[in-house]
């Protein structure tokens, strides 16, 4: 394991960090609520959690340098065809000749073919050493999204209202 993330830190440092794009999915419950809070001294918060049972949704994006681009989003898990999708139609129309595309080591990111969908637009592809989660900057954006989607917690009135 110290060898392969010490060969990735090595083939990383030779490349333009703007060219670089990490390629991440995550899920996204649409029922997300904040699990913690604040209370008064000791005493507990107490609020009403949903079971978790809407839907999920899979958010595939790449993070570079500028920013998050090539967001997709789609109901469910991700499978191969559906990454196959947003390699081609979303994330490849941006890639350009000596982009380096970073994927992390998940079966749907190995698939048949991704290899040539990218070479195809002149980038190529580098995966990270399993277990990696620190090469991968995206999840910091993944993680304010998350916290975007959780709705903020319910205020009893005697906290937000002033009564004369």
């Amino acid at each position: 394991m110290r060898t392969q993330r010490r060969e990735f830190v090595e083939a990383i440092q030779h490349e333009d960090v703007t060219r670089l794009k990490f390629v991440e999915e995550t899920r996204v419950n649409l029922t997300y609520t904040r699990r913690n809070g604040r209370a008064p001294g000791r005493q507990r918060v107490d609020a009403a959690v949903p079971l978790h049972n809407g839907p999920n949704v899979t958010v595939i994006a790449a993070r570079s340098a500028p920013g998050v681009e090539a967001v997709m989003e789609l109901d469910g898990a991700v499978n191969k065809a559906s990454f196959a999708v947003s390699v081609e139609q979303v994330l490849g129309p941006g890639l350009q000749s000596g982009d380096v595309v970073v994927l992390a080591s998940l079966p749907v990111h190995k698939a048949a073919g991704r290899a040539k969908l990218v070479e195809a637009r002149g980038a190529r592809l580098l995966y990270p050493p399993p277990y990696s989660p620190d090469f991968t900057p995206i999840g910091l954006a993944f993680s304010k999204l998350k916290t975007t989607c959780a709705p903020p917690p319910a205020r009893p009135c005697r906290a937000t209202c002033k009564r004369s």
